[in-house]
């Protein structure tokens, strides 16, 4: 939740820089006089992201506008009313693979002496793999 930006130019595009490796869903309340302009930095900021623009929340003409920042900068031409801002979390594509890397250093700290299920629980930490996998990894080399 970083609730309202900052109003200087420098100040939120700095915010935005530091929240687009956020993995978590990110919350900015803004007005209607900036509100162009604040998507506008973070689709530079956080690139086209999918995000759902919520007007006069809880009000008579309440809306919600679900799409990419791109999108919603074509779709409020004209805002008005208060504004909360939904924005998607860095999504990692980056998932962790079992290499033969990782299986010769479960092989070496069971040979040094450490417990299978100690070695195993050390590199999912180290790794981001999950227990499971590397027990699994761990059997077959036995």
């Amino acid at each position: 939740y970083l609730g309202f930006l900052p109003r200087k130019v420098g100040s939120r595009r700095n915010l935005l820089k530091s929240a687009a490796d956020e993995s978590s869903t990110i919350v900015i309340l803004e007005s209607p006089h900036r509100l162009l302009a604040t998507l506008k930095d973070m689709l530079t900021a956080l690139g086209d992201r999918r995000i759902a623009v919520c007007r006069e929340l809880t009000k008579l003409h309440e809306e919600i506008f679900r799409g990419n920042i791109s999108q919603a900068i074509e779709h409020f031409v004209q805002p008005r009313g208060e504004f909360t801002l939904v924005v998607e979390g860095r999504i990692n594509n980056n998932k962790p693979e079992l290499t033969d890397d990782v299986r010769q250093q479960l092989r070496s700290r069971v040979l040094a002496g450490a417990k299978a299920k100690e070695a195993v629980s050390q590199l999912a930490g180290e790794t981001g793999l999950s227990k499971k996998e590397l027990y699994r990894a761990w059997l077959e080399q036995t």
